[in-house]
């Protein structure tokens, strides 16, 4: 049963609702089974982390200094719940009018401890966020070569119907003179809309697939991406579900997810599923390191 969220669905609520003072009483979470059972899926078929972005973060020092720039925060997979994310962002805006120390090393110390504290209270796992001033040297996602699934696949001459994830359309090409194969891929194609508003959310989507005796279509794999196109659902579990329906295939024997969403009011999401750790990459997972937005972002 989905909880009653009181940032959604409800007159008058949007992001121009805020408050001068500290609340965390806008946070709502949300139990990642809502969206699981549809699909069958138990969380135990994958390990991960979801990653946000807030590119508009922003708090006081006591002399009323704002002090400026973007907040990463980081939590597991297998939490039992995920924060929602309008409440997210008008719990973050929250602070803008909240002094919060001295000198500016004690603001953000403090911000990022308070921003931490209240997460994990909510979501009853271990978090961790860093902020970042807006001189920070961006890196790259990953040291990786993903190729652009548009320029690998003939994509003039294919037909695509399904936007609701109608179809499965996932196949395997098997080859027996293919012992082993490591596929790179992405496309900046990815939308999809909110299970709740219905608004649409595009973004960038990153996979990594082991085969052997063969490879996944790659055609197959575009379609697949495409049908969620009009599918009203949280990223977290439409990531879960890619990562799943690709695991299922015979010939399949790892794999990596990232959805890279560009969220409305600043703030993205980064949900990230894998087979096992040697699949997932590094500098999105490090709260240390800033990572560059996408096309799509």
């Amino acid at each position: 049963m989905e909880e009653n969220l009181k940032s959604l669905g409800q007159t008058g609520s949007s992001y121009a609702v805020f408050s001068d003072k500290f609340d965390p009483s806008f946070l709502e979470r949300i139990p990642r089974t809502n969206s699981r059972s549809d699909y069958g899926i138990t969380g135990s078929e994958f390990s991960g982390y979801d990653v946000w972005h807030c590119r508009e973060a922003s708090v006081l020092t006591n002399s009323g200094l704002p002090v400026t720039g973007i907040l990463k925060v980081i939590y597991p997979a297998n939490s039992d719940y995920i924060v929602e994310s309008k409440s997210f962002k008008l719990y973050l805006n929250s602070f803008t009018m909240c002094k919060m120390g001295y000198r500016m090393e004690d603001t953000i110390d403090n911000y990022e401890c308070q921003v931490e504290d209240d997460l994990e209270a909510l979501l009853q796992t271990r978090v961790v966020a860093k902020f970042f001033d807006l001189n920070t040297v961006e890196i790259d996602i990953t040291n990786r070569v993903y190729n652009d699934l548009y320029s690998v696949v003939d994509v003039e001459q294919l037909e695509f119907t399904d936007y609701n994830t109608e179809k499965n359309h996932l196949q395997f090409d098997k080859d027996d003179q293919i012992t082993q194969q490591d596929t790179f891929v992405y496309t900046n194609s990815l939308r999809s809309r909110c299970r709740h508003t219905k608004q649409a959310d595009s973004g960038t989507v990153f996979i990594r697939i082991q085969t052997e005796n063969g490879v996944v279509n790659l055609e197959s794999l575009l379609k697949k991406i495409v049908s969620f196109r009009d599918k009203a659902d949280f990223h977290e579990p439409l990531a879960e579900k890619l990562f799943v329906d690709i695991m299922k295939l015979k010939g399949v024997t790892g794999c990596g997810v990232m959805l890279l969403y560009n969220r409305r009011g600043s703030l993205d999401i980064n949900p990230i599923r894998m087979s096992h750790p040697d699949l997932l990459e590094q500098n999105l997972v490090n709260i240390n390191l800033l990572t560059r937005k996408t096309l799509s972002q």
